[in-house]
């Protein structure tokens, strides 16, 4: 993970460029990076800015490598909603097997644009859907955040492929909107500007802690 706590989107494309360079040829030359880094920082975030409601759009355990990102959701955050969202049963009932039903918890087995216009204070979107590919893939996580109501934290899974992907066209747009681009690497974490003001000095103190 990069960590960068910029608003410079200069800065980021300087580091995503690299980061890029260092994919080529093969995606996954070099040992992929565990998301638990990442999953960790953006709970302890979630919980100091007082969240309460988790979006997660494309769910499922699938192991320690694709991060099992609703454990940590429900096991180290304060959340008071979950919204668990997939078109794919399977990727449900995963969750389902090994959280149950909880009150905590919301299952949508649905497509996860036709949910998230709906819920207006969102705290945390988490964005890991399946479509598409390369431009239509950037284009598809471009428009999710157009409809998604500003929500406080934006993390993004899988940065760490070639541009164009899920992170291509969010982080500029979401940039211009005055988020805050807090790191990037095999996930990318934006935080909306006037949050991102607020907690500067621990936002600060969790980059020094960063990957501890």
């Amino acid at each position: 993970m990069i960590y960068l706590n910029t608003y410079d989107i200069n800065l980021w494309k300087t580091h995503q460029d690299l980061l890029d360079e260092s994919l080529k040829p093969n995606q996954f030359s070099k040992p992929r990076q565990q998301p638990s880094a990442s999953l960790n920082y953006a709970s302890k975030l979630f919980n100091l800015i007082g969240g309460g409601v988790i979006v997660e759009c494309g769910t499922g355990l699938q192991g320690s490598m694709s991060g099992d990102s609703m454990l940590y959701w429900f096991n180290k955050t304060d959340a008071t909603k979950i919204h668990c969202i997939d078109l794919d049963k399977s990727w449900i009932d995963s969750v389902k097997h090994k959280i149950g039903y909880h009150n905590r918890v919301v299952y949508h087995q649905c497509d996860c644009f036709n949910v998230v216009p709906s819920i207006k204070n969102i705290d945390l979107l988490y964005m890991d859907f399946w479509v598409g590919d390369g431009d239509a893939r950037a284009k598809a996580y471009l428009d999710l955040y157009d409809i998604s109501n500003r929500p406080k934290m934006i993390l993004i899974d899988d940065t760490d492929h070639t541009t164009p992907w899920k992170h291509t066209l969010i982080v500029p747009s979401a940039t211009a909107d005055g988020y805050k681009i807090i790191y990037i690497g095999r996930q990318t974490l934006l935080l909306r500007g006037d949050v991102a003001e607020k907690h500067a000095k621990d936002i600060e103190y969790f980059g020094y802690k960063f990957g501890e």
